[in-house]
């Protein structure tokens, strides 16, 4: 088995080994390869026992005109055939639907009206209010407010605090408790 280092950012590694299947029912052979991974996300070691076994089945490397297209893109045959290429996007393959739940949250599930005109306007304006929210997180990229976070945490973090709006002196002035001062992080006050 060969072991797969991950980049800087990422500590996970995983061993892998590749090999050629063919069940009874198919007519040719497919590539597969089977992982398990030696850490977790956090660079953790992984006992025996408590890794996930993971078998990907791949037309990469088995199917030319997949194959040939995919290398016209990378630049050569062996990055193409590369089965670290495969892990990677077998690994990032549920990221797309993180963005799902992120839309989920910030604007429900379910659609509050009965006609399609007003759910249809309702949806583009949860649609602008999602896009401007994710423009924000990835405008501010600080530690008090980082690009990971789904709309109910900005909203417990950010803006769900117990307050008093009071006019003293011609100001206006906003009233909190000290223990949300000092739970909020550090250079947000």
């Amino acid at each position: 088995m060969r072991r797969r280092h991950a980049g800087r950012k990422e500590r996970n590694v995983w061993q892998y080994c590749e090999f050629g299947d063919r069940r009874a029912s198919w007519n040719r052979f497919r590539r597969a390869i089977f992982t398990m991974p030696v850490t977790d996300d956090e660079g953790q070691a992984l006992f025996s026992f408590a890794r996930p076994e993971t078998l990907i089945y791949t037309n990469l490397g088995t199917n030319a005109a997949v194959t040939s297209g995919l290398a016209a893109v990378l630049g050569s045959m062996e990055a193409a055939t590369n089965p670290e290429l495969v892990i990677n996007a077998s690994h990032l393959r549920a990221r797309d639907e993180l963005v799902n739940r992120a839309f989920k949250e910030l604007g429900g599930e379910h659609l509050p009206f009965k006609r399609f005109a007003a759910n249809a306007a309702y949806y583009y304006l949860m649609a602008i209010a999602f896009f401007l929210f994710e423009s924000f997180k990835r405008g501010m990229d600080t530690p008090q407010v980082p690009i990971t976070w789904y709309p109910t945490t900005f909203r417990r973090r950010c803006v769900d605090i117990a307050g008093r709006v009071t006019r003293s002196g011609g100001r206006i002035v906003l009233k909190i408790t000290a223990t949300v001062i000092s739970i909020a992080p550090a250079g947000a006050t």
